[in-house]
């Protein structure tokens, strides 16, 4: 049988996201939520790190944008991903934080460098949703950051947050272009939606962990 044109592509995936999944173990990566939802082993392989690490990179973002939402980028800060001067223009539309809205992001962003556990991660995602999706955070849009804290939540026993993840994965699924993402992301839709349902496991590679 001939090969799939798309093979070798799908090997080179599967390679990199196998060294990104030990460089996330061992501390060196932080996951993406996208990376998360295929399995990927959270930071140093641990809930509560990678919710502090995330928080911790997430607080300063938040606390340096200024009026008009464009984060005062530092040499440090561009090298973490920052967008550049040209495109920070296009967002200043959708970016604009109240200063009310910063403070209630920092403080529950705060909680979780603190003790990241089932209730900050719901208050965080709770937090995020009071704010409108398209706002950003530097980079980052607001729905994809509570989306990440219902992972964390999910994952600690939230029903709730399952099922918000069950749809945040869906729709990922959706618009992922290469085919092993899309079936990725739709079987963790599915497991995400059967946990939210009372099941503990499903499938083979997607499993439940709480605490």
């Amino acid at each position: 049988m001939k090969p799939a044109a798309d093979d070798g592509g799908r090997a080179r995936r599967r390679h990199h996201f196998g060294r990104r999944s030990r460089a996330a173990r061992e501390g060196h990566h932080l996951p993406t939520l996208e990376e998360l939802l295929l399995d990927m082993p959270f930071f140093r392989n641990d809930l509560a790190a990678d919710a502090q690490a995330w928080a911790e990179i997430l607080l300063p973002r938040l606390i340096g944008t200024d009026s008009d939402g464009n984060p005062r980028a530092t040499g440090s800060e561009v090298s973490r991903g920052w967008p550049a001067k040209s495109q920070r223009r296009r967002m200043r539309a959708d970016q604009a934080l109240s200063g009310a809205q910063k403070l209630v992001l920092s403080t529950a962003l705060r909680a979780l460098t603190v003790a990241p556990g089932e209730q900050e991660a719901s208050a965080a995602a709770a937090a995020f949703r009071q704010v409108p999706g398209t706002a950003r955070i530097g980079s980052l849009m607001v729905d994809e950051a509570a989306a990440r804290c219902d992972f964390y939540a999910a994952v600690c026993g939230d029903s709730a947050a399952m099922q918000r993840l069950a749809t945040t994965a869906a729709q990922a699924a959706l618009v992922a272009w290469a085919p092993e993402v899309r079936a990725g992301l739709a079987q963790a839709a599915l497991g995400w939606a059967a946990f939210a349902g009372g099941a503990t496991s499903f499938g083979t590679s997607l499993t439940l962990v709480a605490g």
